[in-house]
């Protein structure tokens, strides 16, 4: 199927997106909505959703844009991607990408990081079969849904969560160590594996019912309680590449000892496999 303009439902959901991402300075901003942009400009993309902190409405002006793309067919993601890509390469900041393909509720992922901009776009599409086993956030943001799927497959409690979800912290810092490792940016890979481990250690002290009592930041009062001989080793021993590896390892390996849903579960054995690589 040859891509086509898309004229008639363009204009509400370009507006929405602008005004959703008005924080960004300029630069930013059009990297993203001409991202966008393109994705709405296929026949192919039957929908959009805005996830993660943009989402939230935590976001800052570092924040990475995250996106469920919904397609009419399961058997384009690929054609979707190669031309995303053929996008970001007449743009004129330097960029590099990585394609993740079938994972597990994410389906064929294609990240891509602006080492200009220090921002990255994630781009996740799901075919109706896929979509139909993903377990979508309620917090996410639709912008575009022309067969109505992602309405129709999206959480359906929207009442908002009251605590933290410490094993979604997790596996998704983890996931972002995965990115930053392949990014080349260790700063960036020191500080998920920190947010990594505190979500590690709230869940432990969850699992064992020990409450947490704060006056300031949650993750503070998590610092000191963690059991330093447990995340000896979830500390990177250099700056060179191979210490953040071995330390996100080390950590991927305590979780084997928590309670996890058999979705986490299957998270973290790809990522300790696709983390691995960088040794």
């Amino acid at each position: 199927m040859s891509s086509k303009m898309i004229s008639a439902d363009i204009t509400d959901p370009v507006t929405h997106f602008d005004q959703i991402t008005s924080f960004l300075d300029d630069r930013r901003r059009y990297i993203f909505q001409t991202a966008f942009r393109q994705l709405l400009s296929d026949s192919n993309i039957d929908g959009v959703m805005i996830g993660g902190s943009i989402a939230r409405g935590s976001n800052d002006r570092e924040s990475d844009l995250d996106l469920i793309v919904t397609l009419t067919s399961d058997d384009v993601s690929e054609k979707q991607i190669q031309r995303i890509i053929s996008w970001a390469k007449k743009e004129q900041d330097y960029y590099e990408y990585s394609i993740a393909g079938s994972l597990p509720f994410f389906g064929d992922l294609l990240t891509l990081f602006f080492h200009g901009l220090s921002i990255n776009i994630d781009m996740g599409f799901l075919g109706p079969s896929r979509l139909a086993n993903t377990e979508l956030e309620s917090y996410g943001i639709i912008l575009l849904d022309r067969s109505c799927l992602l309405q129709k497959y999206i959480k359906q409690n929207n009442i908002p969560r009251l605590s933290r979800d410490y094993e979604e912290e997790l596996w998704i810092n983890l996931w972002k160590v995965r990115k930053t490792l392949a990014r080349g940016n260790y700063w960036r890979t020191s500080e998920h594996l920190t947010r990594a481990r505190r979500a590690a250690a709230g869940l432990m002290l969850k699992q064992h019912s020990i409450p947490i009592h704060y006056r300031g930041r949650e993750d503070h009062q998590i610092e000191r309680l963690i059991d330093v001989s447990i995340f000896r080793d979830t500390w990177p021993s250099d700056h060179h590449p191979d210490g953040y590896v071995n330390a996100a390892l080390a950590l991927i390996n305590i979780t084997q000892t928590l309670d996890l849903t058999s979705r986490t579960r299957q998270l973290m054995s790809i990522l300790k496999k696709e983390i691995t690589t960088f040794t």
